[in-house]
């Protein structure tokens, strides 16, 4: 719309481009219906959407759904028909999200969807403090009619926890590339019973779990998560905390291995953020994960009276070539590390341990290195939230970034 307002040419520039007007996103909220002037704001809404919808011309819309407000106050009809009209377009992507946002859209909205092969992109977050399955059983309607669709196409699935039936997704047509599924304050009012068999998927590559902090010592969803899926095909796992405060339940050690056991996935990506582990738990952890590519552990905020992994004994672990009673074998922990983060928020940190490690892995000429299983380490992040950073102590990692530089390589970190 700004663009168009520019001057005469932009304005017939923007008219003739349908791309820029096929990104639409509709809020749709009950309370809006209690505005005094009502009339007029949804007046001026829908023309908004009227005019995406003329200017896209034929192009497939990239469509973004978020519905507030209420189960018991449906939204009212203005908004509604923005989205019928939306309805009547090809879709690329579509993403829906929001408080109780399925049970809020009456069935035949889907109905006239002109033409699904042109989806490339479904993403749903499910919210409710309702039944997982209570919400999916009144759109069972809709999963017919997407069958012509690739299952890849459904990249994202997003889910509150409120029961145990995690598993019932994936019995209503949905194989998402990216499960995040996220423990709420309800989760301390019931257990989750684990499944006699897990569900197997083969379309997950990612699955975030983000836990509460104030369910720290009884908080079912991670070890509950680990024993009901087998998801062959995952490349990337994180673990984090959806506060500010740390997540400190007891560490998954049994459920992650046999989840990553009976999985035989190859993971790239492993990430924990806010989570009250041990060094010695993360470093079990990380052997089982021999393909790791990047590596991100973040302790804040830790303080003084909380557990950090990020300790010397974590450090020297991951030396390139440093024996120690952690590494057992004379083959080194996560040999195809590429990529390593670290935020530390603690006060004592051992530097010179740290740039040691860093050297072992700085390995740019294969020439030189015939026969050690060691990739070259190319991005390092380091963060303190609390302690300064002495340069001069750092100084011995400035030859390694020239020298990357001068290799042709790109100043990444």
């Amino acid at each position: 719309m700004s663009i168009s307002s520019v001057c005469k040419r932009w304005r017939s520039i923007a008219h003739s481009s349908p791309a820029i007007w096929s990104r639409i996103s509709l809020e749709l909220s009950a309370e809006n219906s209690r505005l005094s002037d009502v009339r007029s704001v949804l007046s001026g809404f829908l023309r908004a959407v009227e005019l995406h919808l003329h200017h896209s011309g034929e192009h497939p819309l990239t469509l973004k759904l978020d519905i507030s407000g209420s189960i018991y106050q449906p939204v009212v009809p203005g908004p509604l028909l923005a989205f019928d009209l939306a309805c009547n377009h090809s879709w690329c992507s579509f993403e829906m999200g929001g408080p109780y946002t399925i049970s809020c859209i009456p069935k035949p909205r889907f109905d006239s969807i002109q033409n699904c092969r042109s989806l490339k992109n479904l993403a749903i977050t499910v919210e409710s403090r309702f039944s997982l399955s209570g919400i999916l059983e009144p759109y069972s309607h809709l999963f017919p009619m997407l069958t012509n669709i690739p299952k890849t196409l459904w990249s994202s699935l997003n889910v509150n926890i409120v029961d145990d039936r995690i598993v019932d997704v994936f019995n209503y047509a949905f194989s998402p590339k990216e499960l995040v599924l996220r423990e709420g304050p309800e989760c301390c009012h019931f257990t989750l019973s684990r499944p006699v068999s897990p569900q197997l998927c083969t379309s997950v590559l990612i699955l975030k779990l983000e836990l509460h902090e104030a369910l720290g010592y009884g908080g079912p969803l991670v070890d509950y998560a680990f024993s009901s899926f087998t998801f062959p095909s995952l490349s990337c796992l994180a673990i984090m905390t959806n506060g500010y405060h740390p997540y400190q339940g007891p560490w998954p050690e049994a459920t992650l291995a046999a989840f990553l056991d009976r999985s035989s996935c190859s993971l790239t990506y492993f990430g924990v953020k806010r989570i009250s582990v041990s060094d010695v738990d993360l470093i079990a952890a990380l052997k089982l994960m021999p393909s790791l590519v990047t590596l991100r552990v973040d302790d804040t905020p830790a303080g003084d009276d909380q557990i950090s992994p990020i300790t010397p004994r974590f450090i020297c672990s991951l030396h390139g070539f440093l024996w120690s009673e952690q590494n057992y074998s004379s083959s080194a922990l996560i040999p195809k590390l590429h990529e390593l983060q670290l935020t530390f928020d603690g006060l004592e940190f051992d530097d010179s341990v740290f740039i040691n490690m860093v050297s072992s892995r700085w390995l740019p000429n294969k020439q030189h290195t015939w026969g050690v299983r060691l990739d070259c380490l190319r991005v390092v992040t380091l963060r303190f939230n609390e302690r300064a950073v002495d340069h001069a102590v750092y100084s011995p990692l400035d030859y390694l970034e020239k020298s990357w530089d001068e290799s042709g390589g790109s100043r990444n970190g």
